[in-house]
């Protein structure tokens, strides 16, 4: 006698606080860890749990001019955080500013038609599997949210390679303060030349900001805003990971340990902000 299994649904459940989508399972997870973070809370009630499914039966997305050439992506009713994409239309050009981490060809070409700046942090998910470390994190939430990291990376360097133009950008919300300036090395890591990625936080960002004539750059007229390291940033990114000299407007902030890292270091903030 043949006895035929059942076969059983598995789901991709999302926290109805958080917004987070989790790997499938066949029922709700048994805690979401991001709501348990410190900058986070749980309901009185409990964590819920819905289903992308569920939520087209009685939610949709919504475009809204929210001031002018700044327009809204949202989700009605109001879902989770309320967390929305904007896009930002500037004559220096178009900044989306997207929380999804998934971008196809369409998208990405789109993007360059329009003149618009990528601002993708592929640095975090390097903070976020570092919870696994704290036992505090599922196993399969880090899995499934790798795999999204990973995606992320892969179409970080299809941009790229498509001819977009990219600015600097983090999250700073999910890696700890000061740790921004580790961007630049995974930014070489996937695709970009240790001047390219220089070039996204200071030419690119000025332009993306449509104030170029007063920044981005070390020349006559400009803000006096310049950084300084002990080392080679185009031999070793890295190196703008430890900041020795602020100066911000002509004034100084921080000094270095030594006039020889200012005037190194000068010399390749030049290059950088003027190629």
């Amino acid at each position: 006698k043949i006895v035929r299994a059942k076969s059983v649904r598995m789901e991709n459940f999302i926290c109805v606080q958080c917004g987070t989508q989790f790997a499938e399972t066949t029922g709700p997870p048994s805690r979401c860890p991001i709501c348990e973070d410190e900058r986070q809370f749980v309901r009185h009630a409990g964590q819920e749990w819905t289903t992308l499914k569920r939520l087209t039966t009685d939610h949709r997305n919504r475009l809204e001019e929210e001031a002018p050439r700044l327009l809204g992506i949202g989700t009605e009713p109001e879902f989770a955080i309320g967390q929305r994409a904007l896009l930002l239309q500037s004559p220096a050009g178009n900044l989306l500013w997207d929380c999804i981490s998934l971008l196809d060809d369409e998208t990405i070409a789109l993007a360059k038609q329009h003149g618009t700046y990528p601002d993708m942090d592929i640095y975090d998910e390097e903070c976020i599997q570092a919870g696994a470390k704290t036992g505090k994190t599922p196993a399969d939430f880090l899995q499934h949210d790798a795999e999204l990291g990973q995606l992320q990376r892969d179409n970080f360097r299809k941009s790229l390679k498509a001819g977009v133009k990219m600015a600097f950008g983090t999250d700073a919300g999910v890696c700890p303060y000061g740790t921004s300036g580790k961007q630049f090395a995974f930014m070489v890591k996937y695709g970009m030349t240790p001047m390219q990625a220089i070039q996204a936080a200071t030419t690119n960002a000025a332009d993306l900001l449509g104030h170029s004539k007063e920044v981005g750059s070390i020349k006559p007229g400009k803000y006096a805003d310049v950084i300084a390291v002990s080392g080679d940033p185009l031999k070793d990114v890295s190196v703008l990971e430890n900041v020795e000299f602020v100066m911000k407007n002509g004034t100084v902030y921080k000094q270095p340990k030594s006039d020889a890292c200012v005037a190194t270091s000068n010399s390749h903030a030049s290059i950088a902000n003027e190629n």
